[in-house]
């Protein structure tokens, strides 16, 4: 009896060929209602739209939390929006500053800053968000009375201009899924050329 194992192999290859084109497909799907559960599992349901630059940069942030939008700060930080989150347990900002030297600039200013502060151990990545490559740092802020806030920045690249967003959140109530959260609402940056 003669078996042919080219053919089996060949059928083998296309049925996990057609099992990671399946796989994939629930992932995308899988990965939207990931996030829908992330942001409504820390109560952020509603969103409220922002536009930068006359439209050409939009964002969102919860609706319930409260900001403070200015705008041509000086002559390189074109826009400023300082948050807060309705019980103040998360605050921060987004600016968009023009004329920068790029992303890697500021993020040696940003890394330099935070060892000023004396703070030498923190995470730095970069990661793919919206088909952009965003660079990010996390650190710990400690205070004299024991209390530890977390610092997620991320730096978002936009032609001549550099949007950094910045989220801190205490310790207490930072979760393990904080930093999908924040990465969330990075994800919900547009950008109109």
């Amino acid at each position: 009896m003669y078996v042919d194992n080219g053919g089996k192999k060949i059928g083998l290859a296309l049925i996990l060929v057609g099992l990671m084109i399946v796989i994939i497909g629930f992932g995308k799907h899988f990965e939207e209602s990931l996030k829908v559960a992330t942001l409504t599992q820390n109560n952020m349901v509603s969103f409220k739209d922002y536009e930068v630059l006359e439209g050409e940069i939009k964002y969102k942030l919860p609706i319930d939390w409260i900001c403070a939008e200015k705008v041509s700060i000086n002559s390189s930080e074109v826009y400023k929006n300082e948050f807060m989150s309705e019980d103040t347990n998360i605050y921060g900002s987004i600016e968009v500053v023009s004329g920068t030297n790029g992303v890697e600039e500021a993020m040696e200013q940003c890394l330099a800053g935070i060892k000023d502060m004396g703070i030498n151990k923190y995470d730095r990545d970069t990661l793919r968000i919206n088909k952009m490559n965003v660079e990010t740092v996390e650190y710990d802020i400690k205070f004299t009375n024991n209390s530890v806030k977390h610092a997620y920045e991320y730096y978002v690249p936009y032609e001549d201009n550099m949007v950094k967003v910045t989220f801190i959140i205490s310790d207490e109530k930072s979760r393990e899924n904080t930093n999908v959260v924040f990465e969330n609402i990075v994800k919900t940056f547009s950008f109109d050329n």
